[in-house]
C-alpha cells in the first residue's frame, strides 16, 4: 500500500500533546528568533502538506517546555525529531522536503512495499527522487533484512513472483542487478544506483557521495565560467553512470574553506578532481581538453 497525500498544517504541540503522543509524528524543536529555523519553516509547511504522517512543532523558548526539550537532548535549533515506537528518532539528513518526506515515510512503513513500478514511480517523484528499486520475489523479506540499513534513504518495492529479479530505476533508466543475492554485492549494487546520475553536490552533505565503490568525478568552479565544462560533464555523466559518480561542486564562499588542503589547493582556479576512497587526483581547467582531463583523472583513478 502506498501513501495517500492528504493536506495537513504544522502542529504547535502542547506540553500535555507532547507527553501523550501516540501516532507517528515528525517533530520541529525550534527557536522562532534561529535564521536556520525561519530558514527551514516554509519548507516544514509544505512538509506537511504533501505528507499523511503528522508534522508538528514545539517552541524551546516556552517556558512551559524547556525541560523536555533539556530532556531531549537538543543542543540546536532547529532540531528534528521522529516520534515512532514510542520512541523520538534523531533526523540528521537533508533539510529538504523531498528528503524530509522520503526519509519520515519510509522509516515508518516497511522498506520492501507491495507496490507496481508506476507507484513506486509516482512516490519517488514526490519524494524528489529520480532513482527507486524493485524486487520480483516470492520473498520480500530477504531482501528487507540485507537492505535494512537503507530504510529512511530509498524508495523500493516488490511484486509476487517466484523469478528473482531486482532493478534500480534510475532516470528512467532500467538498470537489473546480475550479481548474486547476497549482503555484500546487493548493497553495493544499491549504494552505486541510489544517487541521481549526475548531483549539484551541497557541502554538508558531500562525502556521503563518496563511500561508493566508484570514482567520483567532480567538476569545481565558479558557476558563470564553466558552462561549457558543465553541460560537456552533464552529457559524460549518461556514459559514466555504470562506472562513475559525476557532479558539480561550485565555487562559493561556503565551499572554499571546505575543499582547502583536502581536495584541490587552488580554490581560485577551476578545476576537475576525482575521489576513489582516499585517493584524490586533480588537474586546473587550464591544462589540456576538458575531454582529455576528465578521461585522464579517469583513468588515474583506476589505478592501484
Amino acid at each position: 500500500m502506498l501513501f495517500i497525500i492528504t493536506l495537513a498544517e504544522v502542529h504547535n504541540l502542547t506540553i500535555h500533546e507532547f507527553h501523550n503522543l501516540t501516532e507517528p509524528t515528525f517533530i520541529k524543536l525550534y527557536a522562532p528568533w534561529g535564521g536556520h529555523c525561519k530558514h527551514l519553516a516554509p519548507k516544514f509547511e509544505e512538509l506537511s502538506t504533501v505528507t499523511n504522517v503528522k508534522v508538528a512543532q514545539v517552541d524551546c523558548t516556552d517556558e512551559s517546555v524547556n525541560h523536555t526539550c533539556s530532556e531531549l537532548n537538543v543542543r540546536g535549533y532547529p532540531t528534528l525529531k521522529l516520534f515512532f515506537n514510542n520512541q523520538f528518532i534523531d533526523y540528521e539528513g537533508d533539510r529538504e522536503v523531498g528528503a524530509m518526506k522520503l526519509w519520515v515515510e519510509t522509516t515508518i512503513f516497511p522498506l520492501m512495499q507491495h507496490a507496481s513500478i508506476s507507484d513506486l514511480k509516482q512516490l519517488a517523484a514526490s519524494c524528489n527522487t529520480s532513482t527507486f528499486f524493485f524486487a520480483s520475489t516470492s520473498h520480500p523479506e530477504q531482501f528487507e533484512n540485507i537492505l535494512s540499513e537503507f530504510k529512511g534513504k530509498i524508495v523500493i518495492g516488490y511484486e509476487d513472483s517466484i523469478t528473482e529479479r531486482f532493478v534500480a530505476v534510475r532516470e528512467s533508466v532500467e538498470i537489473t542487478f546480475t550479481g548474486s543475492l547476497n549482503t555484500f554485492e546487493l548493497k553495493k549494487f544499491v549504494q552505486i544506483h541510489s544517487n541521481p546520475i549526475f548531483i549539484t553536490f551541497k557541502t554538508p552533505s558531500f562525502w556521503k557521495y563518496t563511500i561508493a565503490e566508484v570514482p567520483v568525478i567532480i567538476l569545481f568552479g565558479k558557476e558563470n565560467q564553466v558552462q561549457p565544462e558543465l553541460q560537456k560533464l552533464q552529457e559524460m555523466a549518461k556514459t559514466f553512470k555504470y562506472q562513475a559518480q559525476l557532479g558539480f561542486l561550485p565555487s562559493n564562499s561556503d565551499t572554499k574553506w571546505f575543499i582547502t588542503n583536502q581536495l584541490i589547493k587552488d580554490t581560485e582556479k577551476n578545476a576537475i578532481f576525482v575521489i576513489k576512497k582516499e585517493k584524490i587526483v586533480h588537474r586546473y581547467l587550464d591544462k589540456d581538453s576538458f575531454e582529455d582531463l576528465v578521461d585522464f583523472i579517469y583513468q588515474e583513478s583506476e589505478r592501484k
